[in-house]
């Protein structure tokens, strides 16, 4: 803004000077003018050094018209370069504040990873105790341990963190990782890898994916009918 200020204050000076030179040069045409002409009356016919001065004064007026084009040149150039840095500094404070907002964000990324493998834990004690038939105190515990795991859970995703539930879905690189791979064939139904087992359940914060799962894929793919008919055939 100090920028601007400064420019529009020389764009100002500027015209004034303008202003202020060509008031002085219409005085001092209008004196030459009448001057000559007093001169040419009083001298009789001086009508040729009448036209020298005229050229003069022509050449005068041009050189100024070139002094005015050039400051009018200079002050357009002042111009864009305002009109530059006035759009720079606004593409800079949007980037600024794009960080500021990606920075608060994110700003407990690093103890929400540290918390991660305690939910992980959580995450393998609920899925093997629930298998084991429990009763009385051990069952009221058991309630009292996942309502802590519930609790944990919402304080995560008060944060923008959430687990995804990739099993029996479509296998996405960007979300899971395949530590282990096989394929079936199958005889209908869709094509393609799904996860068929979580082994670490991937986690995004916000937008964005903080941990990568680790997965079993599975290729699914339709028998081949020809092969089928051919072993048929070979059998007969």
């Amino acid at each position: 803004m100090e920028e601007e200020k400064k420019v529009e204050e020389v764009v100002s000076e500027d015209n004034s000077k303008n202003e202020s030179q060509e008031s002085k040069v219409s005085e001092q045409i209008e004196e030459g003018i009448l001057g000559e002409a007093k001169e040419s009356s009083s001298n009789g016919n001086d009508e040729k050094k009448v036209v020298v001065d005229v050229k003069k004064l022509n050449a005068f007026i041009s050189s100024f018209k070139k002094e005015i084009e050039d400051r009018d040149k200079k002050i357009n150039e002042l111009k864009d370069i305002s009109v530059r840095l006035a759009a720079d500094f606004e593409n800079y404070r949007k980037r600024v504040q794009k960080e500021k907002v990606e920075y608060t964000k994110f700003a407990n990324k690093d103890l929400i990873l540290d918390i991660l493998p305690i939910m992980d834990n959580f995450d393998r004690a609920i899925e093997t105790i629930e298998r084991a038939n429990l009763d009385g105190t051990a069952k009221e515990i058991f309630t009292g341990v996942k309502l802590i795991y519930k609790e944990l859970e919402s304080v995560l995703l008060k944060h923008g963190v959430e687990k995804f539930n990739t099993e029996g879905k479509v296998f996405d690189p960007n979300i899971d990782e395949v530590i282990e791979f096989s394929e079936v064939e199958i005889d209908e139904g869709e094509e393609g890898d799904f996860v068929d087992k979580e082994f670490l359940k991937p986690y995004k914060m916000h937008d964005q994916v903080i941990r990568h799962g680790k997965v079993k894929v599975v290729r699914k793919k339709k028998k081949d009918v020809k092969s089928d008919s051919e072993n048929e055939s070979s059998s007969t």
